[in-house]
């Protein structure tokens, strides 16, 4: 999972595993965001739930694959609530994606508090 494309990640200014990285990331103008970063904490909820990335594979083609086309595989036997937070943080466009000031509202949450620092 070191490169694709021929060029290596971290020459594409990017680091860690590819589990984690945001669709558009893959693309060649990918820039990292905050709501890219936001794709990021999807990932880890939903593998903090269910054990595992939402989405995985041994093949670096075939998760990129998977990332960018394959939709988000709903958690049975977890909230309506938890579900649709995972979907909106794993939203493909980020532009879709849910924005920090949803996350914090989301009925998920049920009315937590939130201090911006």
């Amino acid at each position: 999972f070191d490169s694709w494309w021929g060029k290596p990640l971290a020459k594409r200014g990017h680091a860690g595993t590819p589990y984690y990285m945001a669709p558009e990331l893959f693309t060649e103008e990918g820039i990292l965001s905050f709501q890219s970063d936001l794709w990021s904490f999807g990932c880890i909820l939903y593998e903090l739930a269910f054990g595992k990335p939402p989405f995985f594979c041994s093949s670096l083609n075939d998760l990129i694959k998977q990332i960018t086309e394959d939709p988000t595989p709903n958690l049975p036997n977890f909230s309506s609530e938890f579900n649709s937070l995972i979907s909106g943080l794993l939203e493909k466009d980020p532009v879709m994606r849910i924005s920090w000031k949803q996350l914090k509202a989301h009925p998920f949450w049920n009315g937590a508090e939130f201090t911006d620092r």
